[in-house]
């Protein structure tokens, strides 16, 4: 279990004091090809620039670190995007009848999506 979470904000340059993060660990975030890192200098008060690449979610780096990149847009209007861009009824959510702050409430929404979908079919 990671002992500190970094909270990044997708698309968005978030500067990060340079005791605060450990060598090895900028090697890992750089060398993962998941972001961007602007070395700590003088010039920017000895903080890394660092952007996620596009990713969102968790993710682990080492056993002490855990990357955290939330993602742009609220998480409640995916499923809009998925139902216009694969026009699935199935994903129908009316406005303000759900509110979605974070990748484990958007997996509780998924499954009850999917249970309520299982239930309305009978077998």
């Amino acid at each position: 279990m990671a002992d500190r979470v970094l909270e990044l904000r997708e698309e968005a340059v978030s500067r990060v004091p340079r005791v605060d993060l450990k060598d090895a660990e900028v090697i890992a975030l750089s060398g993962s090809g998941r972001f961007e890192i602007d070395p700590a200098s003088v010039l920017n008060d000895y903080t890394y620039g660092i952007r996620s690449r596009g990713w969102i979610g968790h993710i682990p780096v080492g056993d002490e670190l855990l990357v955290r990149v939330v993602p742009k847009v609220p998480i409640g209007n995916l499923f809009g995007m998925l139902e216009v861009a694969y026009n699935l009824r199935s994903f129908r959510i009316l406005d303000g009848e759900v509110g979605i702050e974070s990748i484990d409430e958007l997996y509780e929404r998924i499954v009850s999506i999917l249970c309520k979908r299982c239930s309305d079919h009978t077998f």
